[in-house]
């Protein structure tokens, strides 16, 4: 492609992407940050946890795990230390995880539909002023989750496109790898999420690619994935979240009962 072309190219994804952030802006200058009574659960967790006694619900008690945010929590921890207060912190962690999470999106939209601005505008603009917006200002780890959602699809489109590039298929491998670890430790159902990208660019991968994912996989998402398993099966004394036991009185809850977590 020509360099004046690329040059085209850019200044078109550039234009096409400020919509969307000055959309997003927008939507929060127009509606006030109220958390949700549900975050401060999570907020009270990161406090504990930035003065010293632990992931703990009170002081001096053993482990509850109230909270299946884990690195939620430790980022508005390190928030919390920086001292800026929980609601604040969390305000600002979600809105630079929807800027982000924007950007990519437009990115993104822009190279599948053939680098055409409108379609950039749109998909991203939608996304924007709809899902970061409201999550923006409830005190969820809602954003971040999307940000690690999209960094991990991207991430999977770059190894299924780049079958005989052996640097970048080696590169892309590994930050599919670390996108759905921290995707699996900001929410409990990234782990399902996880298990099935992984399955389907398994079965999409040609035989170098194949063997590529499976070295990042063990590597940077089994290995790191089971020692925080075991971690907080030590901690806390569960394998699974509470929320899989709480309702149901201590018991494993069964599965065709999964959304009933979410109730």
């Amino acid at each position: 492609m020509p360099e004046t072309s690329v040059r085209a190219n850019w200044k078109y994804v550039l234009a096409a992407l400020i919509i969307p952030l000055l959309l997003l802006a927008a939507a929060q200058a127009l509606h006030p940050v109220v958390p949700s009574e549900d975050a401060y659960i999570t907020f009270r967790y990161a406090r504990n946890l930035a003065e010293g006694q632990g992931l703990v619900w009170n002081a001096g008690e053993d482990p509850v795990e109230g909270s299946t945010e884990f690195l939620w929590v430790i980022l508005l921890a390190g928030m919390y230390r920086l001292g800026l207060s929980m609601e604040v912190g969390a305000w600002l962690l979600s809105l630079g995880a929807a800027i982000l999470t924007t950007l990519l999106v437009g990115l993104l939209a822009f190279r599948l539909s053939s680098e055409r601005p409108l379609v950039t505008i749109a998909i991203a603009g939608s996304y924007a002023v709809g899902p970061a917006a409201y999550y923006t200002r409830f005190g969820f780890a809602t954003n971040l989750f999307s940000l690690f959602l999209v960094l991990a699809l991207w991430a999977q489109l770059r190894c299924l496109q780049s079958p005989d590039d052996t640097h970048n298929r080696r590169r892309a491998g590994i930050w599919f790898a670390i996108s759905l670890l921290l995707l699996s430790l900001t929410r409990p159902e990234g782990t399902l999420y996880s298990a099935m990208a992984l399955a389907v660019s398994w079965l999409l991968a040609g035989r170098q690619m194949r063997r590529q994912l499976e070295r990042s996989t063990v590597l940077f998402y089994l290995i790191p994935g089971l020692i925080y398993f075991a971690w907080r099966w030590h901690y806390f004394g569960y394998p699974l979240p509470n929320t899989f036991y709480v309702k149901y009185n201590g018991q494993l809850l069964h599965p065709r009962y999964l959304w009933d977590i979410y109730e």
